[in-house]
């Protein structure tokens, strides 16, 4: 499990560095180029609310930041019973697991 992270994480990084500006792509922590800012035309919500929300998904709990790519989104999660960190993908628009 830990060489798939860590391929998924080069593959992304090396991606990230070749790319101009995606708005579909939120590649790795702190975003493209791992500067925290979204590109100068994305919108992103300012206010955060649970009558706001678009997707409310359990996930196990852990501490990783979401990437975004097209319509999937990938977040790491903890599963204390196994010991185990799982990668999760989920479809962007309803919030289902997803296949990568």
């Amino acid at each position: 499990m830990k060489k798939i992270f860590l391929l998924v994480f080069i593959v992304f990084s090396i991606s990230s560095c070749t790319r101009k500006t995606e708005i579909k792509q939120w590649p790795q922590f702190r975003g493209l180029n791992g500067s925290g800012v979204a590109a100068d035309d994305a919108k992103p919500p300012v206010t955060f609310s649970e009558k706001k929300l678009i997707l409310n998904v359990n996930i196990p709990g852990g501490i990783s930041s979401p990437v975004v790519w097209n319509e999937k989104l990938f977040i790491t999660g903890f599963i204390d019973s196994t010991k185990e960190l799982r990668t999760i993908c989920l479809n962007r628009e309803n919030g289902k697991t997803a296949a990568a």
